[in-house]
């Protein structure tokens, strides 16, 4: 007899553990087959209104250049190279050159425009000697070229610097 309650009742745990219970429920739609179903009431919402982005500052003025923008030559005869000679031997240069802004101007503002025609300069023997190289036509710009060109409203003293990379003083 025992035994048969401890069945009785370990079958009713493991119904109602199963959300058996052993007895039907009725739902509502049994309960009232010809009732019509509640209709949800119907909320309207405000509609959502995103406010518009602020608009990003104007950068300052910087001139896009239309022509070829470049220091002018110190001596008669002398031609571009182009930076690929430049960059044989300033790597560290013409890298930190190349993910700037001035390689994404069209034309280009590439080293030749800030440091003049190369082809007399452009030997390892001239480019040693800064006296002789700028004698052959290496230029050092200064500010006044850079704000005459385009950076008249937002020139800053530490743009020479920034302008490439340097290599690390010896």
């Amino acid at each position: 007899m025992k035994r048969k309650w401890f069945l009785i009742l370990i079958t009713g745990l493991i119904l109602v553990a199963a959300g058996c219970s052993g007895q039907e429920t009725e739902t509502p739609e049994a309960v009232e087959p010809d009732a019509e179903p509640m209709e949800e009431p119907i909320v309207e919402l405000a509609p959502i209104v995103h406010p518009e982005p602020e608009a990003a500052p104007e950068p300052a003025a910087v001139v896009e250049p239309a022509t070829r923008i470049e220091v002018a030559a110190t001596k008669e005869g002398i031609t571009r190279v182009g930076d690929a000679k430049c960059k044989v031997c300033h790597k560290i240069q013409h890298a930190s050159w190349l993910t700037g802004s001035h390689a994404a101007l069209d034309p280009v503002l590439d080293c030749e425009s800030c440091h003049g025609p190369g082809s007399e300069y452009k030997k390892m023997s001239i480019m040693k000697n800064r006296e002789l190289a700028i004698a052959a036509g290496l230029v050092f710009p200064e500010a006044g070229f850079c704000t005459a060109s385009c950076h008249a409203d937002d020139w800053n003293d530490g743009m020479l610097v920034e302008s490439h990379e340097r290599k690390p003083a010896a």
